[in-house]
């Protein structure tokens, strides 16, 4: 017993308290020597995945927050407005079909050939549609437009288009530099062939415009007949126009009867 009391008093009497004191400055003096960083606390963490981390909290003021926030407020607004603007211009781009009119039943419908085939199948002109095969593809043939579209040259007798005939006026050999005549007298000229008055021809068919009324009132012989008859009647100078008028008029009325029906080709098969 004395040998332990001698070693218990052999040691440094220093308290416990003290000690830890002591301690607890060693500590706090090491982590004084080397203070953190803000950048310390943030590196390796994502902020997108945790949704309530802001940046404002650690290294961030509140300008800085509030002018990001803002811009990316601004970037999601724009972003919407592209795909907006996107879509509306998908749908300007669909152009809408016009209905097609519908004879037989006097409506508009979209799908015309669903239509005719479903309502209107007992029409003649349908059945003789639908009784050729879906890939034959036929059209109605075109007529050949020399005798509309060309014009005689009365000096060369060549046959050239009436737009270029004005042309050809400046390079013809056989035209006379003096001489001056019109596309009325190269289609006048058409109709030399013909047994037409010449009294009709040198006084009314060089007075008459140049389309194709006057074509087939100066090369159908009953209209021609009608007008010199006329013309022997009224042998004025004013009363040319009136002659030139009246062949016109039949004219008109021969080429509507045509269009109506087509498997008339002259006056006399109207009549």
């Amino acid at each position: 017993m004395a040998n332990t009391i001698e070693l218990l008093d052999s040691e440094p009497n220093v308290p416990k308290e003290e000690g830890e004191i002591s301690m607890n400055a060693e500590n706090n003096m090491s982590i004084n020597s080397y203070p953190l960083q803000d950048s310390q606390f943030t590196d390796g963490y994502d902020s997108g995945t945790d949704p309530e981390f802001t940046p404002g909290i650690i290294g961030l003021k509140d300008d800085e927050v509030r002018s990001q926030i803002s811009e990316e407020n601004s970037r999601n607004s724009s972003e919407s407005g592209k795909n907006t603007q996107n879509s509306k211009n998908t749908k300007a781009s669909k152009t809408k079909r016009k209905p097609a009119f519908v004879f037989f039943c006097e409506s508009e419908v979209l799908n015309f050939a669903r239509h005719v085939t479903r309502n209107h199948s007992m029409e003649v002109e349908v059945q003789r549609i639908l009784s050729k095969s879906k890939k034959s593809c036929f059209k109605p043939r075109k007529q050949s437009q020399l005798g509309n579209k060309s014009l005689l040259c009365i000096h060369c007798l060549g046959f050239y288009s009436s737009k270029y005939k004005r042309n050809h006026k400046r390079i013809c050999p056989e035209y006379p530099q003096k001489l001056k005549y019109s596309v009325r007298d190269s289609q006048a000229s058409l109709s030399m062939h013909m047994r037409i008055d010449e009294l009709l021809k040198q006084k009314v068919f060089h007075w008459m415009q140049a389309d194709r009324v006057s074509l087939i009132a100066q090369s159908h012989n009953l209209i021609c007949a009608f007008g010199a008859e006329i013309l022997k009647l009224h042998k004025e100078n004013y009363k040319i126009n009136l002659v030139s008028r009246r062949m016109r008029e039949i004219a008109k009325i021969l080429i509507e009867i045509k269009n109506n029906k087509p498997s008339i080709r002259n006056l006399l098969q109207a009549l």
